[in-house]
Parts: structure tokens; sequence; C-alpha cells
């Protein structure tokens, strides 16, 4: 793979064709229409078939695909392949989008609040190369899975927009009372105390959930 370092003026680009670190979305999920006013400046310029990562805070997994032709920030890295008859794009994308990537690109970081992976680090990352029809069976298996999970998520997204609408509905009803979390006769606060590693058991009967997650 190349990391292509071409540049466009943003006054060549529609708003659509302009992604930044913001538009990608995390865990892998594709990128967001950029709204607003386009920098004046000049870009990296990626084609469709380009692999875009994100460098700033890669432990989010902000990783695309790219499905047209466009610009985007400096922050983030086009990645090219080289060689189309050794490895399928779309397959290499697929390598590249499990966590075992992003946990060895954050193994050499510089920064500490907004970390970001080092160029020579990622590029070392070694991608298994099986046979081409190999390849494009992961990738059916892997395009199946994507869509599963599109589906489900809109599922989801669904049911919290009834939820939403319910609870509405309910607080604008005139004979509905009122609670406050500050009512003592209803609510109590607490801290609970630390839990250690030792103390943890696989498979015991009280869940334990820490604070300090970097994952939704």
């Amino acid at each position: 793979f190349d990391v292509i370092n071409e540049r466009i003026e943003t006054s060549q680009l529609e708003p659509a064709q302009y992604v930044t670190t913001e538009t990608m979305l995390k865990n892998c999920r594709g990128i967001t229409t950029f709204t607003g006013n386009l920098p004046v400046a000049s870009v990296f310029k990626f084609r469709k078939g380009d692999i875009l990562l994100s460098n700033i805070r890669p432990y989010l997994q902000k990783l695309w695909f790219a499905d047209f032709d466009g610009g985007c920030s400096t922050n983030i890295f086009v990645l090219r392949n080289k060689n189309e008859d050794v490895c399928n794009n779309r397959y290499a994308f697929y390598v590249m989008a499990r966590k075992e990537f992003f946990d060895y690109i954050m193994l050499n970081t510089k920064g500490l609040n907004m970390p970001q992976g080092k160029r020579e680090h990622i590029l070392d990352y070694v991608i298994p190369l099986p046979p081409l029809e190999v390849q494009t069976k992961i990738i059916r298996e892997c395009e199946s899975v994507d869509l599963s999970s599109k589906e489900l998520r809109e599922k989801i997204s669904s049911c919290r927009e009834k939820i939403e609408s319910a609870f509405k509905e309910v607080e604008a009803m005139p004979s509905v009372g009122r609670l406050s979390l500050e009512d003592k006769r209803a609510f109590t606060l607490a801290i609970g105390r630390r839990v250690l590693n030792s103390e943890l058991k696989p498979g015991g009967k009280i869940p334990v959930f820490s604070a300090n997650v970097r994952e939704a």
C-alpha cells in the first residue's frame, strides 16, 4: 500500500465530497455527509476504492472504504493498494477493520490527550494473503454481516424513536405527576467501592462495569 499525499484545492470539491475525522464514524461504520463551509485550503485527494484511516485517536476505529472521489482532512491517511492482482481492496479493508489492527496502531502512538498513529508503524502491519478466491469468499461473508448489522441498527433506531415518542406523549398529559431525582424518599445516590482486577471472577454472578471505557 502507498500513503497518498496528492493534494486538491477545496474549491474543486462539493461539501459532500469532503471527509473529516469528525464525519468518519467510529467502529468502521462509514461516514456522515459534511455540512457547512469548506475550509479554504488544499487537502488530501482520494479516489474511489482507497481506504481512509483517521489518525486521530485510533482507538475510535474510524476506517472507511471510499465509494466516491473526493478530498479529506490531512489528519486522515489515504491508503491505496499497489497490487490489486494480489490483494483485493475490499479484503484489505476488512482485515484492517478488525480491532486487532487498531490495537496494533495503539502500540506505537504519539501524544497523550489526542494520540496519533505513526506512519511507519502502521505500514509495517502485515496482511495475510490467501488466494484471491478465498479473499472473495471472505468479502462476501463480511458484507453479509455488515448488511445484517446495518438492518439491526436501523431497527434499534426505529424502536428508540418509538420509545421517545411514547414518553413525549406521557409528558404532555396534564394529569402526570413529577418526581425529582433529588427526592430522597424515592432515590438514593451512592458511590461504590473500588473493585480490583484480582477480585474479579470469570462467570461471576455480579456484573462489574468500568466508567473508563473507550467503546460504546
